[in-house]
């Protein structure tokens, strides 16, 4: 028998409307007739569809759904996709909702008895809704009504804002001369109107502001009409809409936001172009961490005769749409759409899918123009980008909005603050010309020093003797100021590229007092750039580089901001940008950078150093074995190079955290002896040996990177990374604790979860770099994804497959892989037991994530988070990749994983044929014989 109505399968994407669903499904159970508990738990089972099936398995194990009655079935699957909330978090969401601008009364009043419905109000409801409309509704005059009036109920309340709204509404059609033409009329019309565009389309808004007091009425009624301006002494208006007071304040205000004051001279069409596949520009389309506050700035167009509302997006290159917009904008119209060869990219750099481009005839004002469109899958938001800006009259410069963006830690690694007693001169200086901390240097020369291991060293006298020590190099220290006034240190200063944007001002000064101090920025730029044989200290790995002081961890809290003005500051000034922070390394926070420093690092390896790209190197963080690097999306990024440490012994310290992003490692401090630290420049002038962490190993790197600068200033910020993995050196490095030991991946490279391809070798790749051949263009490829959504149990592994053939045929082809993204969305009841594993089709199986005992999140989860790793760099990308989720824990834990995307980067041709190979058993022979070996295949 046909049952009557139908019911849709729980779509688990949206939990919020599980008890509508409920809801729905008891009107079913009554439409049918069925009363009987066992055929409701059978006719819902039938019906809820296997997602929510298989889920509700999971919650009920090891018992079986079978065993369970309805009631208790509706109450698991309530629990998990409806969580009881405190009644107290409803309430503050219901008392603090106002009413928007351009949002109508009705509208307003069915917001509110939404948020009411969980907050428990009963019998108090049409009071605290009453309470709630005077208090946030947006016009003035009617809420002084409203609160002159005695005896007030819900009822009268909304009367009265109903008859306001419409009367507003009618006043506003008979001044502006209803919904006609407006006729001009010559002799009254004479003075020309001039309308802010945003303004003109703002909604909600009833007429012009006052120009006496900015507020929502007639000026000829304004009670300030005879006030005097405190600002400009005038007569007829107040201070706050002084027009003199805005020019004078306009003309003061200059903000500097990540390089975006650049002027965009000429966009490239939409078409096929290959510095739009190869490059590393994402384009501004989604939040990378969404933010409270916004800043978005909306402007009216008119598409094709549709009005609509854009978001002006100064970083976007390309003006995008959604499907579903197009379909509005299409009805009628007959518009034809084309594949795009546009390839679009979010700050994660996850892919945004493409319909296709089209034509569409804008109008924005009194400008008309026909102008290229692309189409995304979804309902995206419309974006306005940079190839409208021109032909619509849009500019990129000016502040639209002021907003305080929000604080977040951001921790120096390695770094224990020491009392200023401490820092003494010990050493009495060498009476030989040399620097007296240079015996200490262990890590620039070992000679077994300390209980170390001879050789086992960067091996920089190698690349003096090559007559290169960082001459024409700078390197920016972005850290807590540096003191440019020491001895070591000065002549070596670049005060030209220098900026403390702790306090705004061009003097990148270390803040300290007899009990506070930061001595940390101060010892990393020594031992980039401390001069040699002047008798001071020690010496930089390049002691003929410049550095370059910038200020901008003393403060609390990190901006956005803060970050992104630093890491695009004077990019073709500064060649390396070192940092040696990130994260707090708690081995429980997953962090990375926003918006606007995920851009201007992306601009800086496009556009940094006349378009060679700045090279960023980052300390890979101080967690030890309890973190993963893995989840700093600073370190964890293919645009910069993720430096670990070893002491001087070649084992891993303590402090150290392991992850397959790790690229090389340097050295630092971690044995007992304190003569085993770093030998570096300090404050008050003098010198220290106890810098220590991965602190003191990015800057070690950033000094031998200069040095490959000097040798070939033609390399680029790839070109480094390469440089990097072929030099670099296993050289007695070991895993302390035996858990992870050197492997050998498909094209023959050594490389450790610890230490990444080795020490650095400073003499090694200043020789390779006289004859290094930049590599052939990058490619991106979207190699698959699996978005079915599978539960992870306890002892057992999900395994996830993905066959690709590497984008061949299409114009994003790669064979030789550089960088390979997992893009992971997946939830856990622990995500700290949670494990991921990445194999390659050449069997390189890589740890994208390890255990984390400290990580007890059961609510946020991964959320597209890009697991990186380097390991199977010139690997062949075509076949199967497998992803494997497990749980490492001894109680039972539960998880979803609801999608991952495959993204392979690299090359389509060799990149190193044309490099001559001299020692047959170097790492680039190896590589090399792999690659010939297999050319014949294409």
């Amino acid at each position: 028998m046909a049952s009557l109505g139908s019911i849709e399968h729980f779509s688990i994407s949206d939990p919020k409307q599980w008890e509508s669903y409920v809801e729905r499904m008891e009107f079913f159970f009554t439409a049918n007739g069925i009363a009987d508990a066992s055929k409701k738990r059978a006719t819902f089972l039938s019906l809820c569809g296997p997602e929510t099936y298989e889920i509700l398995r999971s919650l009920v194990a090891p018992a079986k759904v079978a065993d369970k009655t309805y009631e208790e079935i509706i109450k698991e699957l309530g629990t998990h996709f409806s969580p009881k909330t405190s009644e107290i978090v409803y309430r503050f969401k219901f008392y603090r909702r106002d009413q928007q601008n351009g949002e109508t009364f009705p509208v307003y009043l069915k917001e509110l008895r939404k948020l009411a419905e969980p907050c428990g109000f009963e019998a108090t409801l049409d009071t605290m809704l009453r309470d709630r409309i005077v208090c946030g509704i947006i016009d003035e005059t009617l809420q002084k009504r409203l609160l002159a009036t005695t005896d007030l109920k819900l009822a009268d309340v909304t009367k009265m804002c109903v008859a306001h709204e419409t009367a507003t509404t009618s006043f506003a059609m008979i001044r502006e001369g209803g919904s006609g033409d407006r006729v001009e009329v010559n002799a009254l019309n004479s003075r020309k109107q001039v309308k802010s565009a945003d303004r003109a389309s703002r909604p909600g808004r009833v007429g012009k502001k006052c120009f006496r007091c900015e507020k929502d009425h007639a000026a000829d009624s304004c009670v300030h009409s005879q006030s005097t301006c405190s600002y400009c002494k005038k007569l007829g208006h107040i201070a706050i809409a002084c027009f003199k007071k805005k020019r004078e304040s306009q003309n003061k205000l200059k903000v500097h936001i990540a390089n975006d004051s650049d002027t965009y001279t000429e966009e490239p069409e939409i078409s096929p172009d290959p510095n739009c596949v190869n490059s590393d520009y994402v384009f501004s389309i989604n939040n990378v961490t969404p933010d409270k506050f916004s800043g978005k700035y909306l402007t009216a167009v008119s598409v094709n005769g549709i009005q609509t509302k854009m978001e002006v997006d100064s970083g976007a290159g390309y003006t995008i749409i959604g499907r579903s917009l197009f379909q509005k904008i299409s009805n009628g119209n007959h518009l034809k759409l084309k594949k795009s060869h546009v390839i679009l990219r979010d700050y994660q750099n996850n892919p945004i899918p493409t319909v296709g481009e089209c034509l569409v005839e804008v109008r924005r004002g009194s400008r008309r123009s026909t102008l290229p469109l692309i189409i995304t899958e979804g309902n995206r938001p419309s974006l306005l980008g940079r190839n409208w800006f021109q032909e619509l009259g849009l500019t990129v410069s000016g502040v639209h909005t002021v907003i305080q963006q929000p604080g977040f830690i951001r921790v120096k690694r390695g770094y224990k603050p020491m009392r200023v007693e401490n820092l003494v001169d010990s050493i009495q200086p060498h009476r030989d010309p040399t620097d007296p901390y240079f015996s200490y240097q262990w890590y620039l020369k070992n000679t077994g020093q300390n209980g170390g291991k001879a050789k086992l060293d960067l091996n920089v006298e190698a690349a003096w003797a090559q007559g290169v020590t960082g001459k024409n190099v700078t390197t920016a220290i972005m850290d807590d100021g540096v003191d440019y006034m020491h001895p070591d240190l000065k002549f070596n200063y670049n005060a030209k590229a220098s900026y403390d944007f702790s306090s705004n001002d061009p003097y990148p000064y270390p803040r300290y007092t007899d009990d506070w101090f930061n001595s940390h920025g101060t010892r990393c730029a020594g031992e980039v750039a401390a001069a040699r044989d002047n008798g001071i200290c020690g010496v930089g790995v390049a002691y003929d580089s410049k550095i370059a002081g910038i200020r901008m961890l003393d403060q609390p809290y990190m901006t956005d901001l803060i970050e992104a003005n630093s890491m695009g500051h004077e990019p073709n000034l500064i060649d390396i940008y070192s940092a040696s922070w990130g994260p707090t390394d708690d081995g429980k926070t997953v962090d990375g950078p926003r918006n606007a420093t995920m851009r201007a690092i992306v601009r800086g390896v496009n556009e940094g150093r006349n378009g060679l790209g700045n090279i960023y190197v980052w300390a890979s963080g101080d967690g030890g074995e309890d973190d993963d690097c893995n989840c700093d999306g600073y370190a964890a990024s293919m645009w910069t190079v993720s430096i670990n440490s070893a002491i001087n012994d070649g084992q891993n310290a303590h402090y150290d955290e392991s992850c397959s992003s790790t690229l090389a490692s340097t050295f630092s401090n971690g044995a007992k002896d304190p003569n085993t630290g770093v030998a570096t420049t300090d404050l008050y002038g003098k010198c220290t040996t106890t810098h220590s962490g991965t602190s003191a190993a990015a800057p070690e790197a950033a000094g031998v990177f200069a040095l490959a600068l000097e040798a070939n200033p033609q390399l680029s910020w790839r070109d480094i990374q390469h440089l990097t993995v072929l030099t670099s050196k296993r050289n007695s490095l070991f895993d302390a604790k035996g858990r992870f030991h050197w492997t050998m991946n498909g094209v023959g490279l050594e490389f450790n979860h610890l230490f990444g391809f080795g020490v650095l070798d400073a003499g090694a790749m200043v020789a390779l770099a006289k004859q290094w051949k930049t590599v052939p263009p990058r490619y991106h490829c979207e190699a698959g994804s699996v978005t079915k959504m599978q539960p992870i149990s306890s002892g057992k592994s999900l395994v996830l497959k993905i066959e690709t053939k590497a984008c061949e045929g299409e114009a994003t082809e790669l064979r030789y892989l550089e960088h390979v993204q997992a893009v992971v969305t997946v939830n856990a009841s622990r995500r700290g037991d949670l494990e991921l594993y990445l194999t390659s089709p050449m069997g390189t199986k890589s740890m994208i994530l390890s255990k984390r005992p400290n990580d007890d999140d059961s609510h946020d989860g991964f959320t597209k988070w890009p697991f990186m790793t380097t390991h199977t760099w010139a690997e062949y990308p075509q076949g199967t990749w497998i992803l494997e989720a497990r749980f490492n824990s001894l109680t039972p834990q539960t998880g979803f994983f609801k999608e991952w995307t495959l993204m392979l980067h690299g090359t389509k041709e060799p990149p190193y044929t044309e490099l001559a190979v001299l020692d047959p058993h170097s790492k680039l022979a190896i590589v090399k014989k792999a690659h010939e070996s297999r050319i014949k295949r294409y």
